[in-house]
């Protein structure tokens, strides 16, 4: 084992440790490891990160066996893209968050790093199609009504309203290297019990709180069409009105009161796995 720790070549070679084609770092996790501490083979097994990015790749490269590592932190994430990226390392994949990089350039470019396609998996797996179609196998009928349909669309166009303003707020504290909504928990700031919405006296509670950091004047240089709130939204924001919504609409509609989260978390994904390469859900999430 020792071959394999403290060395950069050693993180190359752990496909030969693994018996593997490739070793995939992902971000996620219960714990957050420095690189030097994955240097010593330290890593999270398990992590939804893992699934999800396992859902993309073995689809994608359905002949290569793959071990995965999550690191638990995007800054360690981000030491071994520059390793990649300056050749220094090799037989190894980054799969990564796009959080807010688009915004800033500070995205790597390597085939061997990937990116989620909108702000992190949350916002790639819980998008309205799917939450319909997690939402229509609850249902006791053969369709999901308009009346339904309608509901959710209503309950979208609502937080999708507040949270394009929410992504501008971020991104002014972004470009003062500070956060905004992205430095708390996204369960703090959705109302779950009556309908699911953004609680908008919280969000002026943090703007208050934090507005003080930010450097005067207050700018942000970015062309309208590029914030996109449905793809940029915080993730974890995008996570609880997902759940929110499918909680709502399906005890109103069904006999199913509980939702516990990991269960609908697990099955999104595995909606995701199902539904996202079929033409229909290409063509309607590349618009």
């Amino acid at each position: 084992m020792t071959s394999f720790t403290r060395t950069e070549s050693g993180v190359t070679n752990y496909k030969l440790f693994y018996g593997v084609d490739l070793v995939v770092f992902t971000e996620g996790g219960n714990k957050s490891y420095s690189f030097e501490e994955i240097c010593e083979g330290k890593s999270n097994c398990e992590s939804i990160d893992i699934k999800f990015w396992n859902v993309i790749l073995t689809y994608y490269l359905k002949h290569y066996k793959f071990h995965f590592k999550a690191v638990g932190s995007k800054e360690t994430a981000r030491k071994i893209c520059n390793l990649i990226v300056s050749n220094k390392i090799k037989n190894t994949l980054v799969t990564i968050d796009s959080d807010l990089d688009d915004f800033f350039g500070s995205k790597f470019i390597s085939p061997a790093i990937i990116y989620t396609r909108g702000y992190s998996w949350e916002n790639d797996v819980f998008c309205d199609l799917l939450i319909k179609k997690q939402i229509s196998s609850f249902l006791l009928t053969p369709y999901m009504s308009s009346e339904i349909e309608n509901e959710i669309d209503s309950h979208f166009e609502i937080f999708y309203r507040h949270a394009s303003r929410l992504l501008k707020l971020e991104l002014i504290y972004r470009s003062n290297n500070l956060k905004f909504i992205s430095s708390c928990c996204g369960d703090s700031f959705i109302e779950k019990k009556l309908h699911p919405r953004l609680k908008i006296k919280e969000v002026l509670k943090l703007s208050n709180k934090k507005k003080i950091e930010l450097k005067r004047p207050v700018r942000l240089n970015l062309q309208k069409n590029t914030l996109c709130p449905i793809m940029f939204t915080y993730g974890k924001l995008q996570l609880t009105i997902a759940i929110a919504i499918i909680s709502f609409v399906c005890k109103k509609y069904t006999q199913i009161k509980t939702f516990p989260k990991d269960i609908l978390i697990t099955s999104m994904i595995e909606f995701y796995k199902a539904h996202t390469w079929t033409p229909t859900f290409c063509q309607a999430f590349s618009q």
